[in-house]
């Protein structure tokens, strides 16, 4: 009979100790949570533009801590980026921005909103400054912007332009007399269609 009240005894003790600390890890998370989002800004300031973590429009506020503790990066959009720089555009505090590049993955349609609003901060006459090791062409796309654009010596640009298209050269062949004798081995589809198709 011992036994099995002292079993009991610790059920109800593990019982316990499990509600008290589920109950003070809410209570720490709502403390943690409450926190303001008031960032104070110092004079001679620079707004610093990192788009690593900055994949949706808009991510949502969250107030309960047990959403913020499972989804703690996903906490900043572009809505909010576009929204700091209008505010730094007009605080008189900000001296200018730098964009830090570490593979951003904004679509073509968030590039062109953010870097319009990027040439809207340049009218309020503050500098951009940009840095990245690698630029891919939508980054470049963005940084195009900036008033200086710094790049790690060792750093790689991945440009291909904006547009490609194929060049044919039957015209030119046929304004010149050159003909072109093609040899082929093996079935090429149109490794050689630029010789002899007109566009």
């Amino acid at each position: 009979m011992k036994f099995l009240g002292n079993v009991l005894a610790t059920i109800i003790g593990l019982f316990v100790f499990c509600m008290i600390l589920f109950f003070g890890l809410m209570i720490v998370g709502a403390i943690a949570g409450s926190g303001s989002d008031v960032a104070k800004v110092e004079s001679n300031s620079v707004l610093v533009l990192d788009m690593e973590n900055v994949t949706l429009d808009y991510t949502g506020k969250f107030t309960d801590p047990w959403v913020t503790i499972l989804n703690e990066e996903a906490s900043v959009g572009l809505i909010d980026v576009l929204n700091a720089v209008e505010n730094a555009k007009t605080d008189d505090k900000i001296k200018g921005i730098s964009i830090l590049n570490s593979n951003s993955s904004l679509g073509l349609a968030q590039s062109k909103a953010l870097r319009d609003k990027l040439i809207d901060f340049k009218k309020s006459g503050k500098f951009i400054v940009s840095y990245a090791d690698y630029f891919t062409q939508g980054e470049y796309y963005i940084n195009s912007v900036a008033d200086t654009i710094y790049m790690n010596p060792v750093g790689e640009m991945d440009f291909k332009g904006l547009a490609s298209e194929i060049m044919f050269f039957k015209d030119i062949q046929e304004k010149t007399g050159v003909k072109m004798e093609v040899i082929r081995h093996g079935k090429y589809k149109s490794a050689v269609e630029p010789f002899w198709k007109a566009k």
